[in-house]
């Protein structure tokens, strides 16, 4: 996962934190020694000035798949409380369905989390498609992805609202499309990525370099 631009320092951030970490390893400027530290407030302070969470609110500059069926209330609600951001799924289309999960997060949690908006299947009841989309902008969203199709469907309503826009992409050609369509962040997944996949099996790795 990384934002657009700046992708190889987001992708740094999130890969290099893989042993324990006593807080005297590291220190931001203008930090207190005095203060005692935990661990999470040291990686907190990692992140500062991270477009990825400042876009976001949470903690941690790390997303969770929106997964059809299971990105819902008890998945999105526990990645949330843990600081990353959780996403909740809409590629059933279900109205009724939208507003249960959503109500349960919020009931569950006020740490924040996004939403997910697959084009490719909410276009195809368009009906349904803008009331799931009307309702969640009623309910003050802050930050949605979009992911499987053209994002320019969805960006400029969701941005004229006040959103932040995420693209999900597995080519180049999708992130170059989604960068001109206005989003402000690229999600980029390779071929060896259980989503939406690139048939020409290109690696995260090299698909970032491209982007």
């Amino acid at each position: 996962m990384t934002s657009w631009p700046g992708a190889r320092r987001s992708v740094a951030l999130l890969l290099v934190d893989h042993t324990p970490m006593s807080a005297t390893e590291w220190r931001a400027p203008g930090h207190d020694p005095s203060r005692p530290q935990s661990r999470c407030d040291t990686t907190t302070i990692m992140f500062d000035g991270n477009r990825v969470t400042a876009h976001t609110r949470s903690r941690y500059p790390i997303f969770q798949s929106p997964m059809t069926w299971i990105a819902r209330a008890p998945l999105v609600t526990a990645v949330s409380k843990a600081g990353a951001m959780g996403l909740l799924e809409n590629s059933i289309r279900d109205l009724a369905v939208t507003k249960r999960e959503f109500t349960d997060i919020r009931a569950a949690t006020n740490q924040p989390f996004g939403v997910n908006l697959p084009i490719r299947y909410m276009q195809m009841d368009p009906k349904e498609e803008r009331a799931i989309i009307d309702w969640l902008l009623g309910q003050g969203i802050h930050f949605a992805t979009t992911s499987a199709g053209d994002p320019t469907r969805y960006t400029r309503l969701l941005k004229d609202a006040g959103v932040t826009v995420y693209h999900a992409t597995a080519t180049l050609r999708g992130a170059i499309k989604a960068v001109d369509a206005g989003v402000d962040g690229l999600i980029v997944e390779g071929a060896e990525s259980a989503g939406i996949r690139n048939p020409e099996e290109v690696h995260t790795f090299a698909l970032l370099q491209a982007v």
